[in-house]
């Protein structure tokens, strides 16, 4: 998110972007409020390194509002204006974005469900700031 706003700071697209980024947080805002939802996490008990990655991710990052993904629709949004203000970098931001996306999936921070609610809560927001002007 920060290194997306210092990338887009002086392209036309920061303005959109902030919209759009504002707007997914809002409908995922209202949809957590009026549909609470979490993921159930296993209990880690090895001792290796990626273990105790995913506890200290596990630690920081509550297993509420799972549906939908706000790691899937922010870095969907991040992505998105990345390609529009950099379309030569689309190979390193594609890569990014599916590697973020497969392992909220692989360390249970999310179901699939949640992936697909951040694709369609990504979709709406663009749809709706469009309408607050040009993208």
């Amino acid at each position: 998110m920060i290194a997306t706003i210092i990338y887009l700071w002086n392209t036309m697209y920061i303005n959109s972007f902030f919209i759009t980024y504002i707007i997914s947080y809002i409908l995922a805002g209202l949809f957590w409020y009026f549909v609470p939802n979490g993921v159930k996490r296993p209990n880690i008990e090895r001792k290796d390194i990626f273990s105790k990655l995913t506890k200290f991710i596990y630690k920081y990052d509550d297993d509420t509002n799972g549906f939908p993904s706000a790691h899937i629709f922010a870095t969907l949004i991040c992505s998105y204006f990345l390609f529009l203000a950099f379309p030569e970098q689309l190979i390193s931001i594609v890569t990014a974005t599916l590697l973020i996306s497969f392992s909220t999936v692989f360390v249970k921070q999310h179901y699939v469900l949640d992936i697909l609610g951040g694709f369609l809560n990504f979709g709406l927001s663009l749809m709706i700031s469009g309408l607050f002007g040009k993208i």
